[in-house]
């Protein structure tokens, strides 16, 4: 594990504070129909886990494992929000402008030295969104969450299988453009973003709290040896 913190003021006087992370993993390369999915639910009036699980038609078991954020699963209230596993592909879209918009940046610069281009990964992306949401619901930029631990143990809570995977989390810039550059301009961050191994990203970003936006960068590499 390799973890930097930078910070500084920058022309809106705010403290950008990164980590870095990389850590590879052995699981098996997971083929295209295993791929995991998720959707979300909100709680209504009487619900409880196990009516969830039925209603929708899930393992129970799995239900809880990927809902850590819900402290006391048998004391749900109406608007909570709950992740409902699955098991379906994803087209590969870009969900929304900012994701859009990260991952021309980092082609663009991936293109300038003959790399090839990542590819968008929406079950990575989903995985980063619940992290950047997590650092802001429990006031923290790491990588370790007090949710769901480190990197690799959320991505096998959500049963999302790669190669290998890198993590970086930044929390202060409110657009693609000025979280890229900042990632950039440091030496480590830019060796993940431009690693010749990557073959897929997830991005995921959260608006609010202390530092108004936390990111989150999962790149992976998905190829078989």
């Amino acid at each position: 594990m390799c973890i930097a913190i930078q910070g500084g003021l920058g022309m809106k006087q705010r403290i950008v504070a990164i980590f870095f992370f990389s850590a590879f993993l052995t699981f098996l390369f997971v083929r295209p129909n295993q791929l995991f999915a998720m959707s979300k639910y909100k709680v209504k009036p009487g619900d409880t886990m196990w009516k969830i699980s039925l209603q929708n038609e899930v393992d129970f078991n799995a239900l809880l494992r990927i809902n850590k954020h819900i402290a006391h699963p048998e004391l749900i209230y109406p608007g909570q929000t709950i992740f409902l596993p699955g098991q379906a592909n994803i087209k590969q879209q870009l969900q929304t402008d900012y994701q859009k918009k990260m991952l021309l940046l980092i082609n663009n610069e991936r293109h300038k030295l003959n790399l090839s281009p990542l590819s968008f990964h929406p079950e990575l992306s989903q995985i980063a969104e619940i992290k950047s949401k997590d650092m802001l619901i429990h006031k923290y930029v790491a990588h370790k969450s007090p949710t769901y631990g480190n990197p690799t143990d959320m991505l096998e809570t959500f049963n999302v299988q790669v190669k290998s995977i890198q993590e970086t989390v930044g929390a202060g810039p409110s657009t693609s453009q000025e979280m890229f550059e900042t990632w950039l301009n440091s030496q480590e961050n830019r060796r993940y973003i431009l690693s010749k191994q990557a073959t897929t990203i997830g991005v995921g970003c959260a608006k609010g709290g202390l530092h108004q936006y936390y990111w989150t960068l999962l790149i992976a590499d998905n190829e078989k040896e």
